[in-house]
């Protein structure tokens, strides 16, 4: 027998072992389709059994988000501020109440208005909802001679009531407040209001707005708290920010620092190598010692 016979044998039997082998296999595959393994599988879930639509009003064009344990969902209100959520399940769970909520173009949040625990077992209707105007200052820090700027957004061409607490302080430790005259505004038809007030003493005093419908009024809006510093205050806050900005640089700062320190020593040594070595000497002598001729003489 030749080798290439004996290469030839090799391979046939190479072959038709796998061609079995591959067959044994498929076989098996059919067997295992044609008893196939049943099990039983339950899928089941929960959810309300009573369906509520719940309509209101909201800031122009703003997101409005239905929320709380159970409750999820979103829409936009219109330009007018009208919003609804229809058809919506009432979970069955005990205690449980819808928030709703709106943000406005600028990422200004509305105070969340509440709504008491959904009946489950019918279809409720609910409306309308009057969600506060947003509200924001165009600044932080305010100094005595500054005008405070109040803006934010509601329904579009609205009344808008602007109040003020002036806070108290006695040497007693009591606080109190006392109330300016409401402030009356009015929003564009895009919704957008502001309202200018000077500052004329230093005071602190909180704020909030409300926008009237008809004859309902909204909620009050989240309150704000300002502070009206004397002129003196404004180096405490010019060293409160430099403070801020070296706590934020830190790091950067402390290796400026050492670049320098490194660079000045490289200079004063290679400039006034001798003035180093004086300054790092323990015993210095301010006269060298005399010659010989010197001493004789």
């Amino acid at each position: 027998m030749t080798l290439k016979q004996l290469i030839i044998i090799i391979f046939i039997l190479l072959f038709s072992r796998s061609f079995i082998s591959g067959f044994n296999i498929q076989a098996q595959e059919g067997k295992k389709a044609t008893n196939p393994v049943i099990s039983n599988t339950t899928v089941s879930a929960s959810i309300g059994r009573g369906l509520f639509s719940l309509f209101g009003y909201a800031p122009s064009s703003s997101v409005v988000t239905l929320s709380g344990i159970g409750y999820v969902d979103a829409t936009q209100a219109n330009r007018d501020g009208y919003f609804e959520f229809n058809n919506q399940f009432v979970p069955n769970l005990p205690y449980s109440e819808a928030c709703v909520t709106a943000e406005d173009k600028l990422g200004r949040t509305t105070k969340p208005v509440c709504i008491p625990p959904i009946p489950v077992n019918k279809y409720t209707e609910i409306g309308p909802i009057l969600l506060p105007p947003t509200i924001s200052v165009n600044k932080s820090d305010y100094f005595v001679g500054d005008e405070v700027t109040f803006s934010g957004q509601s329904i579009p061409n609205s009344e808008i009531s602007l109040s003020l607490f002036v806070n108290k302080r006695s040497f007693i430790p009591q606080a109190y407040a006392y109330s300016i005259p409401e402030v009356k505004a009015a929003t564009d038809n895009k919704g957008n209001y502001s309202i200018t007030l000077p500052s004329s003493k230093s005071e602190n005093f909180r704020v909030f707005s409300q926008f009237k419908k008809a004859q309902d009024f909204s909620p009050n809006s989240n309150t704000l708290r300002v502070k009206v510093l004397p002129f003196w205050m404004f180096i405490w806050v010019f060293l409160k920010y430099l403070f801020a900005l070296f706590k934020e640089r830190i790091v950067e700062i402390i290796i400026i620092s050492q670049i320098i320190a490194v660079a000045i020593f490289i200079t004063r040594w290679y400039f006034k190598p001798a003035k180093i070595a004086q300054q790092r000497a323990i015993i210095l002598r301010k006269n060298y010692p005399r010659s010989i001729a010197e001493l004789i003489n």
